[in-house]
Protein backbone atom coordinates (compact mmCIF):
# COMPACT_ATOMS: atom_id res chain seq x y z
CA UNK A 1 0.00 0.00 0.00
CA UNK A 2 2.85 2.39 0.82
CA UNK A 3 4.43 1.80 -2.58
CA UNK A 4 1.13 2.53 -4.33
CA UNK A 5 0.62 5.70 -2.32
CA UNK A 6 4.15 6.90 -3.09
CA UNK A 7 3.69 6.15 -6.80
CA UNK A 8 0.43 8.08 -7.07
CA UNK A 9 1.58 11.09 -5.08
CA UNK A 10 5.19 11.48 -6.18
CA UNK A 11 6.16 8.68 -8.57
CA UNK A 12 7.17 9.15 -12.18
CA UNK A 13 4.02 10.10 -14.12
CA UNK A 14 5.73 10.66 -17.49
CA UNK A 15 3.62 9.31 -20.34
CA UNK A 16 4.77 5.88 -21.58
CA UNK A 17 4.36 6.28 -25.33
CA UNK A 18 1.88 8.20 -27.44
CA UNK A 19 -0.68 5.47 -28.12
CA UNK A 20 -1.81 1.97 -27.17
CA UNK A 21 0.70 0.23 -29.45
CA UNK A 22 3.65 2.01 -27.82
CA UNK A 23 2.33 2.22 -24.26
CA UNK A 24 1.79 -1.51 -23.55
CA UNK A 25 5.37 -2.67 -24.31
CA UNK A 26 6.81 0.41 -22.61
CA UNK A 27 5.04 -0.64 -19.40
CA UNK A 28 6.68 -4.08 -19.21
CA UNK A 29 8.94 -3.09 -16.26
CA UNK A 30 5.91 -1.78 -14.35
CA UNK A 31 4.03 -5.03 -14.91
CA UNK A 32 7.00 -6.94 -13.54
CA UNK A 33 7.19 -4.79 -10.41
CA UNK A 34 3.48 -4.69 -9.54
CA UNK A 35 2.27 -8.07 -8.35
CA UNK A 36 -1.16 -6.94 -7.11
CA UNK A 37 -3.54 -6.59 -10.05
CA UNK A 38 -5.27 -3.40 -8.87
CA UNK A 39 -1.94 -1.75 -8.14
CA UNK A 40 -0.72 -2.85 -11.59
CA UNK A 41 -3.80 -1.34 -13.22
CA UNK A 42 -3.18 1.97 -11.48
CA UNK A 43 0.56 1.99 -12.21
CA UNK A 44 -0.02 1.47 -15.93
CA UNK A 45 -2.89 3.94 -16.08
CA UNK A 46 -0.90 6.65 -14.29
CA UNK A 47 1.40 6.82 -17.34
CA UNK A 48 -1.25 6.02 -19.97
CA UNK A 49 -1.49 8.47 -22.88
CA UNK A 50 -5.25 7.95 -23.42
CA UNK A 51 -8.41 7.01 -21.55
CA UNK A 52 -8.53 3.93 -23.79
CA UNK A 53 -5.12 2.81 -22.57
CA UNK A 54 -6.24 3.29 -18.97
CA UNK A 55 -9.31 1.16 -19.67
CA UNK A 56 -7.10 -1.56 -21.16
CA UNK A 57 -4.89 -1.45 -18.06
CA UNK A 58 -7.92 -2.11 -15.87
CA UNK A 59 -9.53 -4.66 -18.18
CA UNK A 60 -6.43 -6.81 -18.59
CA UNK A 61 -5.55 -6.58 -14.90
CA UNK A 62 -9.08 -7.77 -14.05
CA UNK A 63 -8.60 -10.80 -16.30
CA UNK A 64 -5.24 -11.50 -14.64
CA UNK A 65 -7.02 -11.40 -11.28
CA UNK A 66 -9.66 -13.79 -12.61
CA UNK A 67 -7.16 -16.22 -14.15
CA UNK A 68 -3.79 -15.73 -12.40
CA UNK A 69 -2.11 -18.34 -14.61
CA UNK A 70 -2.29 -15.86 -17.51
CA UNK A 71 0.58 -13.85 -16.07
CA UNK A 72 0.95 -10.05 -16.07
CA UNK A 73 2.18 -9.73 -19.66
CA UNK A 74 -0.61 -11.70 -21.34
CA UNK A 75 -2.95 -9.63 -23.47
CA UNK A 76 -6.16 -11.50 -22.70
CA UNK A 77 -9.71 -10.99 -23.99
CA UNK A 78 -12.93 -12.42 -22.58
CA UNK A 79 -15.22 -13.97 -25.20
CA UNK A 80 -18.60 -14.29 -23.49
CA UNK A 81 -21.30 -12.34 -25.40
CA UNK A 82 -23.12 -13.81 -28.37
CA UNK A 83 -25.98 -12.60 -30.54
CA UNK A 84 -28.40 -12.82 -27.61
CA UNK A 85 -26.06 -11.38 -24.99
CA UNK A 86 -23.89 -12.93 -22.29
CA UNK A 87 -26.56 -14.58 -20.14
CA UNK A 88 -26.12 -18.38 -19.77
CA UNK A 89 -29.25 -18.98 -21.87
CA UNK A 90 -27.72 -16.96 -24.73
CA UNK A 91 -24.57 -19.09 -25.01
CA UNK A 92 -24.51 -21.43 -28.00
CA UNK A 93 -20.78 -21.80 -28.59
CA UNK A 94 -20.05 -25.46 -27.87
CA UNK A 95 -17.07 -27.17 -26.28
CA UNK A 96 -16.81 -30.84 -27.19
CA UNK A 97 -14.64 -32.49 -24.56
CA UNK A 98 -12.93 -35.87 -24.93
CA UNK A 99 -10.07 -37.51 -23.08
CA UNK A 100 -7.64 -36.17 -25.66
CA UNK A 101 -8.95 -32.75 -26.69
CA UNK A 102 -11.35 -29.84 -26.35
CA UNK A 103 -12.96 -28.65 -29.60
CA UNK A 104 -14.73 -25.30 -29.89
CA UNK A 105 -17.34 -24.17 -32.40
CA UNK A 106 -19.29 -20.93 -32.29
CA UNK A 107 -19.24 -17.16 -32.62
CA UNK A 108 -18.60 -14.45 -30.02
CA UNK A 109 -19.52 -10.79 -30.41
CA UNK A 110 -18.13 -7.50 -29.13
CA UNK A 111 -14.88 -8.98 -27.86
CA UNK A 112 -12.71 -6.20 -26.41
CA UNK A 113 -9.18 -6.12 -27.78
CA UNK A 114 -9.60 -9.40 -29.66
CA UNK A 115 -7.10 -8.68 -32.43
CA UNK A 116 -4.44 -7.56 -29.95
CA UNK A 117 -4.94 -10.56 -27.69
CA UNK A 118 -2.53 -13.38 -26.99
CA UNK A 119 -5.21 -15.46 -25.27
CA UNK A 120 -8.98 -15.66 -25.69
CA UNK A 121 -11.06 -16.82 -22.73
CA UNK A 122 -14.06 -18.45 -24.40
CA UNK A 123 -17.31 -19.25 -22.57
CA UNK A 124 -18.93 -22.34 -24.06
CA UNK A 125 -21.62 -24.95 -23.44
CA UNK A 126 -20.29 -28.34 -22.42
CA UNK A 127 -22.43 -31.48 -22.55
CA UNK A 128 -26.19 -31.63 -22.29
CA UNK A 129 -28.43 -29.43 -20.08
CA UNK A 130 -29.12 -30.64 -16.55
CA UNK A 131 -32.47 -29.58 -15.03
CA UNK A 132 -32.87 -27.12 -17.91
CA UNK A 133 -29.51 -25.41 -17.30
CA UNK A 134 -26.58 -25.75 -19.64
CA UNK A 135 -23.20 -26.58 -18.13
CA UNK A 136 -20.77 -23.82 -19.07
CA UNK A 137 -17.01 -23.99 -19.23
CA UNK A 138 -14.24 -21.45 -19.90
CA UNK A 139 -11.52 -22.40 -22.36
CA UNK A 140 -8.22 -20.55 -22.82
CA UNK A 141 -7.56 -20.34 -26.56
CA UNK A 142 -4.36 -19.00 -28.16
CA UNK A 143 -5.48 -16.17 -30.44
CA UNK A 144 -3.41 -17.67 -33.26
CA UNK A 145 -4.96 -21.15 -32.99
CA UNK A 146 -6.13 -22.68 -36.30
CA UNK A 147 -9.84 -22.10 -36.77
CA UNK A 148 -9.93 -18.71 -34.98
CA UNK A 149 -10.93 -15.77 -37.18
CA UNK A 150 -11.77 -12.13 -36.46
CA UNK A 151 -14.18 -9.65 -37.97
CA UNK A 152 -13.73 -6.04 -36.87
CA UNK A 153 -16.73 -4.23 -35.43
CA UNK A 154 -17.38 -0.49 -35.96
CA UNK A 155 -15.25 1.91 -33.93
CA UNK A 156 -17.11 3.28 -30.91
CA UNK A 157 -17.64 7.05 -30.52
CA UNK A 158 -15.65 6.96 -27.27
CA UNK A 159 -12.32 5.28 -26.44
CA UNK A 160 -11.85 4.71 -30.19
CA UNK A 161 -8.40 3.18 -29.65
CA UNK A 162 -10.04 0.19 -27.89
CA UNK A 163 -11.12 -2.05 -30.75
CA UNK A 164 -13.82 -4.73 -30.67
CA UNK A 165 -14.36 -7.71 -32.93
CA UNK A 166 -16.50 -10.73 -33.62
CA UNK A 167 -14.56 -13.93 -32.99
CA UNK A 168 -15.47 -17.09 -34.88
CA UNK A 169 -14.28 -20.52 -33.77
CA UNK A 170 -14.54 -23.37 -36.26
CA UNK A 171 -13.26 -26.70 -35.07
CA UNK A 172 -10.67 -25.12 -32.80
CA UNK A 173 -8.98 -28.11 -31.18
CA UNK A 174 -6.86 -27.79 -28.05
CA UNK A 175 -5.34 -29.94 -25.33
CA UNK A 176 -7.65 -30.83 -22.40
CA UNK A 177 -5.66 -28.50 -20.14
CA UNK A 178 -7.05 -25.52 -22.09
CA UNK A 179 -10.35 -26.05 -20.28
CA UNK A 180 -10.17 -24.13 -17.01
CA UNK A 181 -11.27 -25.83 -13.81
CA UNK A 182 -14.66 -24.85 -12.40
CA UNK A 183 -17.92 -23.51 -13.77
CA UNK A 184 -17.50 -21.09 -16.66
CA UNK A 185 -20.31 -18.83 -15.49
CA UNK A 186 -20.30 -18.80 -11.69
CA UNK A 187 -16.53 -19.11 -11.26
CA UNK A 188 -15.43 -16.81 -14.06
CA UNK A 189 -17.84 -14.65 -16.09
CA UNK A 190 -20.11 -13.62 -13.21
CA UNK A 191 -17.33 -12.54 -10.80
CA UNK A 192 -15.45 -10.89 -13.67
CA UNK A 193 -18.09 -8.16 -13.89
CA UNK A 194 -17.22 -7.08 -10.35
CA UNK A 195 -13.48 -7.43 -10.94
CA UNK A 196 -13.75 -5.38 -14.12
CA UNK A 197 -15.70 -2.59 -12.41
CA UNK A 198 -13.12 -2.43 -9.63
CA UNK A 199 -10.00 -2.54 -11.82
CA UNK A 200 -11.30 -0.17 -14.50
CA UNK A 201 -12.47 2.35 -11.90
CA UNK A 202 -9.04 2.12 -10.23
CA UNK A 203 -7.29 2.63 -13.56
CA UNK A 204 -9.45 5.63 -14.48
CA UNK A 205 -8.77 7.20 -11.10
CA UNK A 206 -5.02 6.77 -11.57
CA UNK A 207 -5.23 8.20 -15.11
CA UNK A 208 -6.89 11.31 -13.71
CA UNK A 209 -4.19 11.57 -11.03
CA UNK A 210 -1.59 11.54 -13.81
CA UNK A 211 -3.42 14.19 -15.82
CA UNK A 212 -3.71 16.53 -12.84
CA UNK A 213 -0.13 16.01 -11.74
CA UNK A 214 1.40 16.51 -15.21
CA UNK A 215 -0.52 19.77 -15.59
CA UNK A 216 0.42 20.85 -12.05
CA UNK A 217 -3.25 20.99 -11.16
CA UNK A 218 -4.67 21.71 -7.70
CA UNK A 219 -3.34 19.60 -4.86
CA UNK A 220 -6.84 19.34 -3.41
CA UNK A 221 -7.99 17.45 -6.51
CA UNK A 222 -5.04 15.09 -6.41
CA UNK A 223 -5.68 14.44 -2.72
CA UNK A 224 -9.29 13.40 -3.34
CA UNK A 225 -8.36 11.18 -6.28
CA UNK A 226 -5.55 9.46 -4.37
CA UNK A 227 -7.84 8.86 -1.39
CA UNK A 228 -10.37 7.29 -3.74
CA UNK A 229 -7.65 5.12 -5.27
CA UNK A 230 -6.70 3.77 -1.85
CA UNK A 231 -10.33 2.91 -1.15
CA UNK A 232 -10.39 0.82 -4.32
CA UNK A 233 -7.12 -0.87 -3.39
CA UNK A 234 -8.64 -1.89 -0.05
CA UNK A 235 -11.79 -3.16 -1.77
CA UNK A 236 -9.66 -5.36 -4.01
CA UNK A 237 -8.94 -7.64 -1.06
CA UNK A 238 -12.65 -8.20 -0.35
CA UNK A 239 -14.55 -11.22 -1.69
CA UNK A 240 -15.84 -10.31 -5.15
CA UNK A 241 -19.08 -12.26 -4.75
CA UNK A 242 -20.00 -10.86 -1.33
CA UNK A 243 -23.01 -8.57 -1.03
CA UNK A 244 -21.06 -6.17 1.18
CA UNK A 245 -18.40 -5.84 -1.54
CA UNK A 246 -21.05 -4.83 -4.07
CA UNK A 247 -22.49 -2.30 -1.63
CA UNK A 248 -19.07 -0.72 -1.07
CA UNK A 249 -18.23 -0.79 -4.78
CA UNK A 250 -21.50 1.01 -5.56
CA UNK A 251 -20.51 3.64 -3.03
CA UNK A 252 -17.09 4.03 -4.60
CA UNK A 253 -18.65 4.60 -8.02
CA UNK A 254 -20.83 7.33 -6.51
CA UNK A 255 -17.80 8.87 -4.81
CA UNK A 256 -15.88 9.06 -8.09
CA UNK A 257 -18.86 10.62 -9.86
CA UNK A 258 -19.02 13.09 -6.98
CA UNK A 259 -15.59 14.33 -8.04
CA UNK A 260 -16.71 15.10 -11.57
CA UNK A 261 -17.85 18.64 -10.72
CA UNK A 262 -14.41 19.61 -9.43
CA UNK A 263 -12.74 17.76 -12.31
CA UNK A 264 -14.86 19.51 -14.91
CA UNK A 265 -14.18 22.91 -13.39
CA UNK A 266 -10.45 22.30 -13.53
CA UNK A 267 -10.55 20.57 -16.93
CA UNK A 268 -12.08 23.73 -18.44
CA UNK A 269 -8.67 25.37 -18.11
CA UNK A 270 -6.49 22.25 -18.39
CA UNK A 271 -4.37 21.37 -21.45
CA UNK A 272 -6.50 20.65 -24.50
CA UNK A 273 -5.43 17.03 -25.12
CA UNK A 274 -6.48 15.51 -21.78
CA UNK A 275 -9.51 17.82 -21.55
CA UNK A 276 -10.83 16.73 -24.94
CA UNK A 277 -10.06 13.08 -24.24
CA UNK A 278 -11.89 13.18 -20.92
CA UNK A 279 -14.89 14.93 -22.45
CA UNK A 280 -15.19 12.32 -25.20
CA UNK A 281 -14.16 9.16 -23.35
CA UNK A 282 -15.61 9.51 -19.86
CA UNK A 283 -18.68 7.67 -21.18
CA UNK A 284 -16.72 4.44 -20.71
CA UNK A 285 -17.55 4.73 -17.02
CA UNK A 286 -21.29 4.56 -17.76
CA UNK A 287 -21.11 1.34 -19.78
CA UNK A 288 -23.09 -1.44 -18.05
CA UNK A 289 -24.53 1.08 -15.57
CA UNK A 290 -27.89 -0.73 -15.53
CA UNK A 291 -26.17 -4.03 -14.70
CA UNK A 292 -24.28 -2.35 -11.85
CA UNK A 293 -27.53 -0.90 -10.53
CA UNK A 294 -29.13 -4.34 -10.59
CA UNK A 295 -26.18 -5.74 -8.65
CA UNK A 296 -26.48 -2.91 -6.12
CA UNK A 297 -30.19 -3.54 -5.58
CA UNK A 298 -29.65 -7.29 -5.31
CA UNK A 299 -26.75 -6.75 -2.89
CA UNK A 300 -28.96 -4.79 -0.52
CA UNK A 301 -31.62 -7.49 -0.79
CA UNK A 302 -29.02 -10.08 0.21
CA UNK A 303 -27.88 -7.88 3.10
CA UNK A 304 -31.45 -7.56 4.36
CA UNK A 305 -31.96 -11.33 4.03
CA UNK A 306 -28.78 -11.99 6.02
CA UNK A 307 -29.82 -9.54 8.74
CA UNK A 308 -33.25 -11.17 8.96
CA UNK A 309 -31.74 -14.65 9.25
CA UNK A 310 -29.40 -13.43 11.98
CA UNK A 311 -32.31 -11.92 13.92
CA UNK A 312 -34.37 -15.09 13.62
CA UNK A 313 -31.43 -17.27 14.58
Amino acid sequence: MDALLARLVAGDATLAGADLAAWWPACEPLRDRCTHTVERAMALALVAPTVGCAFVAGYRAALHALVPSLGPHTRAALCASEAGGAHPRAIHTRATVTADAVTLDGTKRFVTGARDADALLVLAVEGEPVDGRSALTLVCVPATAPGVTFDDMPVMPFVPDVAHATVSLAGVTLAPAARLAGDGWSDYVKPFRTLEDLHVQAAMTAWLVGVVRRAEGPHALTERLVAHALTLRALADATAEAAATHVALAGSVANLEGLFGALDAWMAQAPAAPRDAWERDRRILTVARSAREQRRVRAWERVREAVQVAREG
